[in-house]
């Protein structure tokens, strides 16, 4: 699994090297390695379990989670202040 996601890693533009980036930032290689294994061993799994091919979510599937789970996280600390929270998507073009 080790030298799976090390290979894994080194691709470029899929998801699975973007998630290596993401943990090894915050927890270092080695980590961010076993982390990768395990997620090579989870879509493993998916695959035999469903019958469906694997399909990569692709690199920008982290900053898309990334914004709506700040949005949430804003929300709920205003929510927690006591404020009525409305989200509507911008109109002007900044």
């Amino acid at each position: 699994m080790v030298q799976s996601a090390r290979a894994a890693s080194r691709s470029k533009g899929t998801y699975l090297s973007e998630r290596y980036r993401q943990v090894m930032r915050r927890r270092g290689d080695a980590k961010a390695i076993v982390a990768l294994g395990h997620e090579i061993l989870l879509a493993a799994y998916r695959v035999l379990a469903t019958a469906q091919p694997y399909t990569d979510p692709g690199p920008t599937a982290f900053s898309r989670l990334t914004t709506q789970r700040l949005t949430r996280q804003a929300v709920k600390r205003l929510q927690d202040l006591g404020y009525q929270v409305t989200i509507a998507p911008r109109t002007d073009a900044a």
